[in-house]
């Protein structure tokens, strides 16, 4: 299995910080999680591209060019970066849709068991990226999506013809830059030589996920 997802996640996203759980809410979460590997089919793709990044601008050379600060200050040490695209498949959010009629806390933990998911088959491709680009001697940096920061959402329908994503994994957005499936995402992550150690984080104000992020709802940031 390329994902795992983990009960305190959940909790974490619940917005759970401590409070007493009864039993019956304890066998409902754990009945969830079992229940919600039924319905993730998780599929991604990547690819590597040479880029040029320069005074607040960074070009995916061919493709699409991107005004972005934050993505400037991750890619500047880079020649090369990962573009991907992720997804946990329509079924989950087809069963929290229909989960929500009948049993709306179920399709809660379910929407937050998803959350969960992604996040760990995220982290879980870019581990495996990682793995082969370090056999040639180079880094990655942390992973980096629209709408974080001032990387624009727009550039969703970039990355997705980039990857040809709606062929070969069935996403793509719509007018408004929306994802479907709705449980994807895409990401940009910077290729370093081995030396480089860097990382870069834009400000949680700034951010799209600042309203479902978990670690905002534990009192911390991704970069702790």
């Amino acid at each position: 299995m390329d994902y795992a997802i983990n009960k305190n996640d959940v909790l974490s996203y619940l917005g759970h910080n401590g409070q007493t759980i009864d039993d019956k809410l304890e066998r409902l979460i754990e009945q969830t999680i079992a229940l919600s590997y039924d319905y993730i089919k998780p599929l991604s793709i990547y690819g590597i591209f040479d880029i040029a990044a320069d005074n607040g601008c960074v070009s995916f050379k061919g493709l699409f060019d991107v005004k972005s600060e934050d993505l400037y200050k991750l890619l500047k040490y880079s020649k090369k970066a990962v573009l991907a695209a992720i997804t946990l498949g329509s079924e989950i959010e087809q069963n929290i849709k229909r989960f929500s009629y009948t049993e709306i806390n179920k399709a809660l933990i379910l929407d937050c068991c998803a959350a969960a998911a992604i996040e760990s088959y995220a982290d879980d491709v870019l581990n495996k990226i990682a793995s082969k680009i370090k056999e040639d001697n180079f880094n990655l940096t942390n992973r980096f999506s629209c709408g974080y920061g001032d990387f624009s959402l727009s550039h969703q329908a970039d990355i997705i013809a980039a990857l040809d994503a709606k062929k070969r994994i069935g996403l793509y957005c719509d007018d408004n830059n929306m994802l479907y499936p709705k449980k994807s995402m895409t990401a940009v992550i910077g290729i370093t030589d081995e030396n480089i150690k860097h990382k870069y984080y834009a400000g949680c104000e700034n951010c799209a996920a600042k309203n479902i992020c978990k670690y905002r709802k534990a009192g911390k940031t991704c970069a702790t």
